[in-house]
């Protein structure tokens, strides 16, 4: 019995190896003319090299840094200094008011128009166009979650992205986060680079 399973998976082995050789046979070159090999050296056009896409068209990789490009006195002045600014991935700058965190960033690689999420709302702020958008509602089931609001600037090499957060655990006063958001973004945008 063993012998002829045996056979029986060796013909069956030796039928699918014919069927796969005969249906990958590559035809030859065509009848009547030599076969041309040609250049791949031709550089590729409206391709992108990397993986967020659409690219803001920029010269400057860091038009803005909040971290470097706001002064420390005026982060000071407005209490925004109970720790160091510091630099996080890219172009973000995190920022400590002691009840609530802050975090600067300027986004090269996406649009004003794609940062937007459909709840947004438009407004002018000392002259800049700007949206108003909450990142995490707060909600009766989610009050261990951070509660989060931003604000994007329209830049022309992209968005400037302000975001205001805290914890209603943690913080020892509640924050009014898009309210606190707007006053801050009035007092910081004079120092953006748009």
């Amino acid at each position: 019995m063993v012998a002829k399973l045996r056979l029986i998976s060796a013909l069956c082995a030796l039928v699918a190896a014919v069927i796969v050789v005969w249906q990958t046979n590559a035809p030859g070159p065509a009848a009547g003319g030599p076969l041309q090999l040609r250049s791949t050296a031709i550089p590729m056009t409206n391709v992108s090299t990397t993986i967020k896409w659409p690219v803001v068209e920029t010269v400057n990789p860091r038009p803005f840094d909040p971290c470097e490009d706001i002064p420390l006195d005026v982060i000071k002045g407005i209490g925004l200094g109970f720790t160091p600014p510091a630099h996080e991935d890219g172009l973000r700058c995190h920022f400590d008011a002691g009840n609530y965190q802050m975090a600067i960033e300027a986004f090269v690689w996406r649009t004003y128009e794609e940062t937007l999420p459909p709840d947004a709302v438009e407004l002018d702020i000392n002259g800049h166009r700007a949206a108003q958008y909450w990142i995490m509602k707060p909600t009766d089931w989610n009050d261990r979650w951070w509660i989060t609001c931003g604000i994007a600037f329209k830049t022309s090499y992209g968005v400037i992205q302000q975001t205001v957060f805290y914890s209603p655990i943690y913080a020892a006063d509640d924050v009014d986060c898009l309210q606190t958001n707007l006053q801050r973004g009035r007092e910081l945008s004079p120092y953006y680079i748009y």
